[in-house]
């Protein structure tokens, strides 16, 4: 079994090697494991490893950092994987994910939620399969007005126990909304405004250049947006400048 790891952890046991990168760390511990190649090896890992497909709910850090190379693991002749909320494998079947049983973000809506199956005999001969799960309740929008949500003709055919996300489109916020709703759908997530007022304050420009722009820069864009266009002080740039730098050296520490 292998925990998540850091560079940090597993750097104070191996001083005499350079581990700069989550997969330095993973293959500094593998490389003092004692695996026979000749038998089965299964290893259960938490890791996020290259080529996986990620949903709103896995914290992934920005620039993907905490990539590891799955080619790591191919001493293994299972790899089970946790983290990613999808099932899938990553390079060959037997170095997967299983995903979760069940939905926690809305980007899961249309997520096949499954339970792997993995039947072993001898060395090289692996069966996988999956045993698709029925939820009880699954995660979706509901989206329009007040009135058209609150209407018997928009939900009479749906399940109101889903696991709900609320878009009211109307221009003039409805009081105590929330809690109006539940009457109807039990289990909101929760709510949000889609129109002109939050378009106006939530429209960033895109650029094809922000991947190479600096977190100081995305953050000052970000501030202005949210305070009718004031920009951040040179006391607050310093600030927020610091913040980023200190946060960098945590992650390469």
């Amino acid at each position: 079994m292998l925990p998540h790891l850091r560079p940090s952890s597993v750097r104070r046991h191996h001083p005499n090697l350079n581990i700069d990168s989550y997969s330095d760390a993973v293959a500094a511990a593998l490389g003092s494991a004692v695996i026979n190649t000749n038998k089965r090896n299964v290893l259960v890992a938490h890791q996020f490893v290259t080529g996986s497909i990620t949903s709103d709910s896995e914290e992934i850090v920005v620039g993907d950092s905490e990539n590891v190379d799955a080619d790591l693991f191919e001493p293994f002749d299972y790899v089970a994987l946790g983290h990613i909320h999808r099932p899938q494998h990553i390079k060959r079947e037997t170095l997967r994910y299983s995903g979760t049983p069940l939905m926690y973000s809305l980007s899961e809506a249309n997520h096949t939620k499954s339970v792997t199956v993995v039947e072993m005999e001898e060395k090289g001969k692996i069966t996988i399969s999956e045993l698709p799960l029925e939820l009880p309740r699954v995660i979706r929008e509901v989206r329009g007005t007040y009135e058209e949500l609150m209407s018997r003709a928009n939900y009479r055919d749906t399940n109101r126990e889903d696991l709900i996300h609320i878009v009211l489109t109307d221009e003039q916020e409805e009081p105590d909304a929330i809690a109006k709703l539940r009457n109807v759908y039990p289990h909101i997530l929760n709510l949000r405004y889609d129109n002109q007022r939050t378009q106006a304050v939530y429209a960033f420009e895109t650029s094809p250049t922000t991947a190479q722009r600096t977190p100081v820069d995305l953050f000052s864009e970000f501030f202005e947006n949210q305070h009718s266009r004031r920009k951040l002080s040179a006391e607050q740039s310093e600030y927020v400048s610091a913040v980023f730098g200190e946060l960098k050296e945590a992650m390469l520490s």
